[in-house]
Protein backbone atom coordinates (compact mmCIF):
# COMPACT_ATOMS: atom_id res chain seq x y z
CA UNK A 1 0.00 0.00 0.00
CA UNK A 2 2.57 2.52 1.23
CA UNK A 3 4.71 1.81 -2.26
CA UNK A 4 2.26 1.99 -4.09
CA UNK A 5 1.21 5.43 -2.62
CA UNK A 6 5.03 6.24 -2.98
CA UNK A 7 4.86 5.32 -6.66
CA UNK A 8 2.16 7.56 -7.46
CA UNK A 9 3.55 10.52 -5.73
CA UNK A 10 6.98 10.37 -7.67
CA UNK A 11 4.98 10.33 -10.87
CA UNK A 12 2.62 13.38 -9.73
CA UNK A 13 6.04 15.13 -8.98
CA UNK A 14 7.19 14.67 -11.86
CA UNK A 15 8.78 18.03 -13.90
CA UNK A 16 9.07 16.45 -17.14
CA UNK A 17 7.02 18.52 -19.47
CA UNK A 18 4.09 16.98 -22.26
CA UNK A 19 6.34 19.01 -25.13
CA UNK A 20 9.42 16.62 -23.56
CA UNK A 21 7.02 13.62 -23.31
CA UNK A 22 5.97 14.16 -27.25
CA UNK A 23 9.59 14.70 -28.13
CA UNK A 24 11.01 11.59 -27.56
CA UNK A 25 7.92 9.51 -28.09
CA UNK A 26 8.51 10.45 -31.55
CA UNK A 27 11.84 9.46 -31.72
CA UNK A 28 11.45 5.69 -30.83
CA UNK A 29 8.99 4.65 -33.64
CA UNK A 30 8.79 0.90 -32.15
CA UNK A 31 6.33 2.95 -29.19
CA UNK A 32 4.02 3.73 -31.80
CA UNK A 33 1.91 0.69 -31.49
CA UNK A 34 0.90 1.15 -28.29
CA UNK A 35 -2.09 1.90 -26.74
CA UNK A 36 -3.31 5.76 -25.18
CA UNK A 37 -3.04 3.28 -21.91
CA UNK A 38 0.11 2.10 -22.66
CA UNK A 39 1.38 5.17 -23.06
CA UNK A 40 0.60 6.46 -19.97
CA UNK A 41 1.80 3.58 -18.38
CA UNK A 42 4.81 3.51 -20.11
CA UNK A 43 5.42 7.16 -19.13
CA UNK A 44 4.84 6.54 -15.85
CA UNK A 45 7.07 3.56 -15.71
CA UNK A 46 10.11 6.19 -17.19
CA UNK A 47 9.35 8.15 -14.21
CA UNK A 48 10.12 6.19 -11.43
CA UNK A 49 12.47 4.56 -13.32
CA UNK A 50 14.62 8.10 -13.92
CA UNK A 51 14.26 8.21 -10.01
CA UNK A 52 15.43 5.02 -9.11
CA UNK A 53 18.30 4.74 -11.24
CA UNK A 54 21.73 6.16 -11.29
CA UNK A 55 23.21 7.69 -14.41
CA UNK A 56 26.88 8.13 -15.11
CA UNK A 57 28.55 9.85 -18.06
CA UNK A 58 32.13 9.05 -19.10
CA UNK A 59 34.37 10.97 -20.53
CA UNK A 60 33.30 14.52 -19.60
CA UNK A 61 29.57 13.14 -21.23
CA UNK A 62 26.89 15.25 -19.47
CA UNK A 63 23.99 12.71 -19.85
CA UNK A 64 20.61 14.93 -20.19
CA UNK A 65 17.46 14.60 -19.47
CA UNK A 66 16.38 13.79 -23.18
CA UNK A 67 19.10 11.07 -22.98
CA UNK A 68 17.85 9.66 -19.74
CA UNK A 69 14.32 9.49 -21.39
CA UNK A 70 15.45 7.71 -24.22
CA UNK A 71 17.22 5.06 -22.40
CA UNK A 72 14.63 4.78 -19.62
CA UNK A 73 11.56 4.27 -22.47
CA UNK A 74 12.73 1.66 -24.02
CA UNK A 75 14.11 -0.06 -20.63
CA UNK A 76 10.64 0.30 -19.40
CA UNK A 77 9.05 -1.06 -22.73
CA UNK A 78 10.71 -4.76 -21.58
CA UNK A 79 8.36 -4.35 -18.20
CA UNK A 80 5.49 -2.42 -19.08
CA UNK A 81 3.51 -5.29 -18.15
CA UNK A 82 5.96 -6.37 -15.41
CA UNK A 83 6.49 -3.56 -13.02
CA UNK A 84 9.08 -1.91 -12.25
CA UNK A 85 10.39 -4.05 -9.78
CA UNK A 86 11.76 -6.43 -12.45
CA UNK A 87 14.12 -3.57 -11.99
CA UNK A 88 14.71 -3.29 -8.52
CA UNK A 89 17.91 -5.03 -7.96
CA UNK A 90 20.31 -2.54 -9.38
CA UNK A 91 21.07 0.93 -9.41
CA UNK A 92 23.09 2.34 -12.36
CA UNK A 93 23.46 2.93 -16.14
CA UNK A 94 26.84 3.96 -17.35
CA UNK A 95 26.80 6.01 -20.64
CA UNK A 96 29.83 6.16 -22.73
CA UNK A 97 30.05 8.71 -25.58
CA UNK A 98 31.39 6.25 -28.18
CA UNK A 99 32.48 1.90 -27.89
CA UNK A 100 34.74 0.98 -25.14
CA UNK A 101 37.19 -1.47 -25.23
CA UNK A 102 37.90 -2.47 -21.08
CA UNK A 103 40.94 -4.70 -20.85
CA UNK A 104 40.52 -7.01 -18.02
CA UNK A 105 41.62 -10.24 -16.55
CA UNK A 106 39.75 -13.96 -17.18
CA UNK A 107 40.27 -16.79 -15.44
CA UNK A 108 39.60 -19.94 -17.66
CA UNK A 109 38.54 -23.22 -16.11
CA UNK A 110 42.29 -24.50 -15.62
CA UNK A 111 42.65 -21.45 -13.47
CA UNK A 112 45.10 -19.63 -15.96
CA UNK A 113 44.39 -15.90 -16.07
CA UNK A 114 44.24 -14.34 -19.29
CA UNK A 115 44.22 -10.74 -20.30
CA UNK A 116 40.96 -9.96 -22.39
CA UNK A 117 40.51 -6.68 -24.14
CA UNK A 118 36.91 -6.68 -26.28
CA UNK A 119 35.63 -3.45 -28.23
CA UNK A 120 31.70 -3.20 -26.86
CA UNK A 121 28.73 -1.09 -27.69
CA UNK A 122 27.19 -1.74 -24.24
CA UNK A 123 27.56 -4.67 -21.09
CA UNK A 124 25.17 -5.80 -18.59
CA UNK A 125 26.50 -7.05 -14.93
CA UNK A 126 24.56 -9.55 -13.18
CA UNK A 127 23.66 -7.32 -9.85
CA UNK A 128 25.02 -3.75 -11.14
CA UNK A 129 25.58 -1.99 -13.62
CA UNK A 130 24.29 -1.88 -17.21
CA UNK A 131 26.73 0.10 -19.21
CA UNK A 132 25.90 1.81 -23.40
CA UNK A 133 27.47 3.49 -25.97
CA UNK A 134 25.31 6.55 -26.37
CA UNK A 135 26.14 6.71 -30.11
CA UNK A 136 24.33 3.34 -30.62
CA UNK A 137 22.05 4.25 -28.42
CA UNK A 138 21.23 6.91 -30.65
CA UNK A 139 21.59 5.34 -33.67
CA UNK A 140 18.65 3.11 -33.32
CA UNK A 141 16.80 6.01 -32.20
CA UNK A 142 17.35 7.11 -35.51
CA UNK A 143 18.83 10.36 -34.23
CA UNK A 144 22.19 12.46 -34.21
CA UNK A 145 23.66 11.88 -30.95
CA UNK A 146 25.76 15.18 -31.24
CA UNK A 147 22.30 16.94 -30.80
CA UNK A 148 21.55 15.68 -27.94
CA UNK A 149 24.64 14.60 -25.92
CA UNK A 150 26.31 17.63 -23.92
CA UNK A 151 29.79 17.50 -23.30
CA UNK A 152 30.83 19.04 -20.05
CA UNK A 153 34.05 20.41 -19.06
CA UNK A 154 33.93 19.42 -15.85
CA UNK A 155 35.05 16.17 -13.83
CA UNK A 156 33.05 13.31 -13.63
CA UNK A 157 30.90 13.16 -10.78
CA UNK A 158 30.44 9.49 -10.41
CA UNK A 159 29.80 8.30 -7.05
CA UNK A 160 31.54 5.26 -5.67
CA UNK A 161 32.34 2.40 -6.32
CA UNK A 162 31.80 3.34 -10.29
CA UNK A 163 33.95 6.15 -10.45
CA UNK A 164 36.52 3.33 -11.08
CA UNK A 165 35.14 2.90 -14.47
CA UNK A 166 36.23 6.52 -15.36
CA UNK A 167 39.38 3.79 -16.31
CA UNK A 168 37.39 3.30 -19.72
CA UNK A 169 38.07 5.00 -22.66
CA UNK A 170 35.43 5.95 -25.53
CA UNK A 171 36.88 4.25 -29.16
CA UNK A 172 34.25 4.77 -31.96
CA UNK A 173 36.68 5.02 -34.99
CA UNK A 174 39.30 5.27 -32.53
CA UNK A 175 41.77 3.17 -31.60
CA UNK A 176 42.38 3.50 -28.12
CA UNK A 177 42.45 1.06 -25.69
CA UNK A 178 41.40 1.05 -22.36
CA UNK A 179 40.90 -0.39 -18.98
CA UNK A 180 39.09 -1.62 -16.43
CA UNK A 181 39.28 -3.03 -12.98
CA UNK A 182 39.95 -6.68 -13.11
CA UNK A 183 36.95 -8.96 -12.67
CA UNK A 184 36.84 -12.58 -12.71
CA UNK A 185 34.40 -14.09 -15.20
CA UNK A 186 33.77 -17.06 -12.79
CA UNK A 187 33.37 -14.34 -9.72
CA UNK A 188 31.08 -12.05 -11.58
CA UNK A 189 28.65 -12.98 -14.56
CA UNK A 190 27.76 -10.06 -17.11
CA UNK A 191 27.08 -10.04 -20.78
CA UNK A 192 28.50 -7.81 -23.65
CA UNK A 193 27.11 -6.49 -26.77
CA UNK A 194 30.46 -6.58 -29.36
CA UNK A 195 30.92 -3.31 -31.32
CA UNK A 196 31.39 -4.56 -34.80
CA UNK A 197 27.39 -5.67 -34.41
CA UNK A 198 26.02 -3.58 -36.81
CA UNK A 199 28.65 -3.98 -39.47
CA UNK A 200 27.92 -7.94 -39.33
CA UNK A 201 23.96 -7.00 -39.38
CA UNK A 202 24.03 -5.51 -42.82
CA UNK A 203 24.18 -1.94 -41.67
CA UNK A 204 20.76 -2.99 -39.31
CA UNK A 205 20.33 -0.83 -36.41
CA UNK A 206 20.92 -2.95 -33.35
CA UNK A 207 18.50 -2.38 -30.26
CA UNK A 208 20.99 -1.70 -27.60
CA UNK A 209 19.11 -0.85 -25.02
CA UNK A 210 16.35 -3.71 -25.30
CA UNK A 211 19.37 -6.31 -25.77
CA UNK A 212 21.14 -4.77 -22.82
CA UNK A 213 18.10 -5.24 -20.55
CA UNK A 214 16.68 -7.93 -21.47
CA UNK A 215 19.94 -9.50 -20.15
CA UNK A 216 19.06 -7.90 -16.41
CA UNK A 217 15.83 -10.12 -16.82
CA UNK A 218 17.52 -13.09 -17.93
CA UNK A 219 19.70 -12.43 -14.65
CA UNK A 220 17.23 -11.98 -12.07
CA UNK A 221 17.35 -15.86 -11.55
CA UNK A 222 21.01 -15.83 -12.01
CA UNK A 223 23.40 -15.60 -14.38
CA UNK A 224 21.87 -15.27 -18.17
CA UNK A 225 20.92 -18.53 -19.36
CA UNK A 226 18.21 -17.66 -21.98
CA UNK A 227 15.60 -18.59 -19.57
CA UNK A 228 14.35 -15.74 -17.39
CA UNK A 229 12.16 -16.13 -14.26
CA UNK A 230 8.88 -17.53 -15.90
CA UNK A 231 5.28 -16.30 -14.96
CA UNK A 232 3.37 -19.04 -12.84
CA UNK A 233 1.11 -20.08 -16.04
CA UNK A 234 4.06 -20.66 -17.66
CA UNK A 235 6.35 -24.12 -18.01
CA UNK A 236 9.68 -24.43 -17.84
CA UNK A 237 9.75 -27.95 -19.83
CA UNK A 238 8.11 -25.39 -22.94
CA UNK A 239 9.98 -22.86 -22.80
CA UNK A 240 13.25 -24.90 -22.55
CA UNK A 241 12.05 -27.50 -25.61
CA UNK A 242 11.12 -24.45 -27.83
CA UNK A 243 13.85 -22.30 -27.23
CA UNK A 244 16.63 -24.91 -27.58
CA UNK A 245 15.39 -26.31 -30.82
CA UNK A 246 15.02 -22.76 -32.17
CA UNK A 247 18.53 -21.55 -30.99
CA UNK A 248 19.84 -25.06 -32.75
CA UNK A 249 17.99 -23.97 -35.87
CA UNK A 250 19.23 -20.55 -35.99
CA UNK A 251 22.65 -21.73 -35.04
CA UNK A 252 22.64 -23.65 -37.87
CA UNK A 253 21.28 -21.16 -40.17
CA UNK A 254 24.64 -18.98 -39.32
CA UNK A 255 26.70 -21.40 -39.99
CA UNK A 256 25.49 -21.84 -43.41
CA UNK A 257 25.02 -18.22 -43.63
CA UNK A 258 21.56 -17.91 -44.01
CA UNK A 259 20.82 -14.60 -43.50
CA UNK A 260 17.68 -12.90 -41.23
CA UNK A 261 16.17 -10.48 -39.53
CA UNK A 262 17.62 -11.60 -36.83
CA UNK A 263 21.39 -11.08 -35.74
CA UNK A 264 24.06 -13.39 -36.14
CA UNK A 265 25.06 -12.43 -33.26
CA UNK A 266 22.31 -14.70 -31.04
CA UNK A 267 24.04 -18.02 -32.34
CA UNK A 268 26.65 -17.30 -29.50
CA UNK A 269 24.92 -18.00 -26.87
CA UNK A 270 21.28 -19.07 -25.26
CA UNK A 271 21.29 -15.87 -23.47
CA UNK A 272 23.05 -14.00 -26.38
CA UNK A 273 19.87 -15.58 -28.53
CA UNK A 274 17.56 -14.83 -26.11
CA UNK A 275 18.37 -10.68 -25.91
CA UNK A 276 18.44 -10.42 -29.90
CA UNK A 277 15.14 -12.22 -29.87
CA UNK A 278 14.00 -9.72 -27.77
CA UNK A 279 15.24 -6.95 -29.95
CA UNK A 280 13.09 -8.43 -32.85
CA UNK A 281 9.80 -8.95 -30.75
CA UNK A 282 9.92 -5.56 -29.88
CA UNK A 283 10.82 -3.84 -33.48
CA UNK A 284 10.29 -6.03 -35.89
CA UNK A 285 7.12 -8.54 -34.68
CA UNK A 286 5.96 -9.70 -37.93
CA UNK A 287 9.57 -11.82 -38.90
CA UNK A 288 9.66 -13.31 -35.78
CA UNK A 289 6.64 -14.73 -35.56
CA UNK A 290 7.06 -15.75 -39.13
CA UNK A 291 10.79 -17.07 -38.31
CA UNK A 292 9.77 -18.86 -35.09
CA UNK A 293 6.25 -18.38 -33.94
CA UNK A 294 6.02 -20.37 -30.75
CA UNK A 295 9.73 -18.34 -29.70
CA UNK A 296 6.89 -15.52 -30.61
CA UNK A 297 3.83 -16.58 -28.53
CA UNK A 298 6.10 -17.48 -25.43
CA UNK A 299 7.54 -14.24 -25.36
CA UNK A 300 3.92 -12.68 -25.24
CA UNK A 301 3.52 -14.81 -22.29
CA UNK A 302 6.57 -13.71 -20.66
CA UNK A 303 6.51 -10.22 -21.62
CA UNK A 304 2.92 -9.99 -21.16
CA UNK A 305 2.62 -8.15 -24.40
CA UNK A 306 1.74 -9.03 -28.08
CA UNK A 307 3.75 -6.11 -30.36
CA UNK A 308 1.71 -7.67 -33.60
CA UNK A 309 -1.45 -6.90 -32.60
CA UNK A 310 -0.66 -4.47 -30.48
CA UNK A 311 -2.72 -6.45 -27.34
CA UNK A 312 -1.67 -7.01 -24.06
CA UNK A 313 -1.26 -11.21 -22.94
CA UNK A 314 -2.99 -11.80 -20.08
CA UNK A 315 -0.99 -14.80 -18.88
Amino acid sequence: MFKRWWHKRIVRRSQISPQRWQEVFAQLPLLRRLSTADQARLRELTILFLYQKNFIGTHQLQVTEQMKLLIGLQACLLILHLGIEWYDDWSTIIVYPQGFVPRREVMDEHGIVHQQSVALSGEAWQDEPVILSWDEVADAAALDASNLARISHHPSTATAPWRALAGFRSVGVLDIVSTMPARSSVAKASHATPLHRLATNGGEKCGLVIHEFAHKLDMRNGAANGMPPLHAAMQRRQWTEVFSQAYADFQQQARSGTETVIDAYAASDPAEFFAVVSEVFFECPDALQQLYPRVYRLLTEFYRQDPLHGQQSMN
